[in-house]
């Protein structure tokens, strides 16, 4: 209901999904990016040695109202962190997921950064175990066109007009 003070930091963007019958908030969802300092996870978790040194976007703060669009709405705010984190050149898409929330991340075809599943108490989240997990943002449409996925069409296929970028800040444009 208020804003935290990792929504202004820079390199952060959160996006608002809102209802167009009334305006009210559906859902949000906060990003960060490693370029200015670590993200949340790695206070929590040594990332493998292949994510070091590249553009990393974790999604943090997902939350969607619990309604008839829940899905849609959450689907929406993937589809706009998988177009955010294209648009900013990111080189993998990262967010820890507790059990079941992990789950989603599964059947979106993401990959465990360790390989194998382990669970990690999180720091940014009371200690609660969460599985960490990623996806290259180029990997996402031949691997969902592959798998036939339902999110294949849905996010590059489908116009969604209502996606708007105009207030997010280019990372390339805040490096020194």
């Amino acid at each position: 209901l208020e804003p935290e003070a990792a929504d202004f930091e820079l390199g952060n963007e959160v996006f608002v999904a809102k209802s167009k019958l009334d305006g009210s908030m559906l859902g949000t969802i906060r990003t960060h990016s490693n370029l200015f300092k670590p993200l949340p996870l790695e206070a929590s978790i040594e990332l493998p040695a292949h994510f070091k040194g590249r553009r990393l976007i974790e999604a943090t703060r997902l939350s969607v109202l619990g309604n008839l669009q829940a899905s849609l709405v959450r689907n929406a705010l993937f589809k706009t962190f998988f177009q955010y984190c294209l648009s900013q050149k990111a080189d993998w898409m990262l967010a820890a997921g507790r059990r079941p929330v992990d789950r989603l991340y599964d059947t979106m075809l993401w990959r465990d950064v360790d390989g194998v599943g382990n669970l990690y108490p999180m720091a940014h989240a009371a200690g609660v175990p969460h599985r960490v997990m990623c996806m290259a943002p180029d990997e996402a449409e031949p691997t969902w066109r592959a798998a036939d996925h339902p999110l294949f069409r849905f996010a590059f296929q489908t116009v969604h007009p209502d996606l708007d970028f105009t207030g997010v800040r280019p990372l390339d444009a805040m490096l020194p």
